[in-house]
């Protein structure tokens, strides 16, 4: 089979390590598959850091990202007809739509998957403009794929003539390392926050926590902290924070990395205070859960899991981070032996090979009642 996974850049999100992880096991598995981008990526991009993700350069139907609009659509147009793909899947809302809009009209069009990943699908689709333009684009959509339950719920509101093409998969992560060994600390020392540095992340909470975590007689511990900026004047807002703690000697910001899994294995626990998450679980989480790490993350969905390990406290409030940490401090043997016991459960819930395998039975299922 030829599929074609579409992108809108080159990144380090969920979204683009999905759409990389399905584009690897498929080729193991025999299919076609191209990991396309509608745009290239922008100049302030760690071209290298995300090629090493992704799995090499990623080809983009557009020449500039100064290009929109109708340059997207031709060249994405253009680009579907010339390789004849069995089917065609977009990841998270313009590509869903440009995908949708370029098979309009296509003689003998591909079967057509979608998948939702938006935090947020009710911002995303304010507009009614956009909640027309989906509307309009229901004739060719075959699949619709949302990462969680209440993620599912959100599109189902706002476009309930959907619901017999809507279902659910939860993210999937290609685990390249074994899970952690028995812990040899009596406390957690080593701490790491794994996201894209925006203002969803929340990473303002995430440094003070901390701190006063650091302050409660835990000066052994130190945070550190990977992902790319998601602008410069967030960068420096945080950076001024940082420089007003007490701990800020213990706390490292290391840039994007294409080596999460690495970072993960070095450290004791996971650190989120994302303010919203698309699914229950984000990709790093179930990467950390996966690989064995206690998590301790805000109560966005989710809520606390004793059985895997996880901790969780109020969104935006430090010291309910604070305590959350103090208590899996006190009590870190049996979060550590809770999380490497769930983590086989983790990896056979969550592990790319059985994702993929889902998302493959849907298209299937779904292909022989698509019309054209």
């Amino acid at each position: 089979m030829k599929i074609l996974e579409l992108i809108l850049r080159p990144a380090l999100g969920g979204a683009e390590s999905l759409a990389a992880d399905l584009t690897d096991v498929w080729r193991s598995e025999g299919h076609q598959v191209d990991l396309v981008a509608l745009d290239p990526p922008t100049a302030t991009t760690d071209t290298e850091t995300i090629q090493s993700r992704l799995g090499g350069p990623i080809p983009a139907v557009t020449s500039s990202t100064g290009q929109r609009n109708i340059q997207r659509l031709r060249g994405l147009r253009r680009h579907i007809q010339s390789e004849q793909y069995d089917v065609v899947h977009a990841h998270s809302l313009i590509p869903n739509l440009y995908l949708r809009m370029a098979i309009l009209g296509m003689a003998n069009r591909p079967r057509c998957v979608v998948t939702l990943h938006s935090a947020s699908l009710v911002s995303d689709y304010q507009s009614l403009a956009v909640r027309t333009l989906e509307r309009l684009l229901f004739p060719v959509t075959d699949v619709i794929i949302s990462v969680s339950e209440e993620n599912r719920s959100s599109y189902e509101r706002l476009f309930p003539q959907f619901s017999r093409k809507l279902h659910v998969i939860e993210n999937g992560i290609h685990f390249n390392h074994d899970v952690k060994s028995e812990s040899t600390t009596t406390r957690p020392t080593k701490f790491i926050a794994i996201s894209r540095l925006a203002r969803q992340k929340d990473i303002e909470t995430l440094l003070k926590g901390f701190d006063r975590f650091h302050q409660d007689g835990n000066q052994s511990a130190f945070l550190t902290i990977a992902g790319p900026w998601e602008s410069r004047e967030y960068q420096a807002e945080i950076e001024q924070i940082w420089q007003s703690l007490t701990c800020r000697d213990h706390i490292e910001f290391i840039g994007p990395t294409s080596k999460a899994q690495d970072l993960l294995a070095e450290s004791d626990v996971y650190l989120s205070a994302s303010r919203r998450e698309a699914s229950g679980y984000p990709i790093a989480v179930l990467e950390a859960l996966g690989m064995g790490l206690p998590v301790v993350m805000t109560n966005t969905g989710q809520g606390t899991d004793l059985k895997s390990g996880v901790l969780t406290f109020h969104i935006g409030d430090p010291a309910s981070m604070a305590r959350a940490l103090s208590y899996l401090n006190e009590h870190w043997e049996q979060f550590a032996n809770m999380a490497r016991s769930s983590a086989i459960s983790i990896r056979d819930d969550h592990g790319i090979e059985s994702v993929s395998m889902s998302y493959y039975t849907l298209i299937h299922r779904f292909s022989s009642s698509r019309y054209h």
